[in-house]
């Protein structure tokens, strides 16, 4: 099947270790992120992420990622 736009964005499985808020985060956020990390001479990896759900610096990729639709 052709997807006439290209396949969806990957997703990050994202959590919060106090609430236990989850969520799924657009890759496009995580790129620019770590764009943003290297482009200030920082260490480019996955970013600690803010909780909709206690209002804190705190949610963490879980290591999941979700596989691009039609492979």
């Amino acid at each position: 099947m052709d997807l006439p736009f290209g396949p969806p964005p990957e997703e990050y499985h994202y959590r919060c270790p106090y609430c236990r808020v989850e969520l799924w985060v657009n890759e496009a956020i995580i790129d620019f992120e770590l764009g943003f990390a290297e482009f200030e001479g920082r260490e480019p990896k996955m970013p600690v992420l803010g909780c909709p759900g206690c209002n804190r610096e705190s949610q963490e990729f879980t290591g999941l990622k979700s596989p691009p639709e039609g492979r």
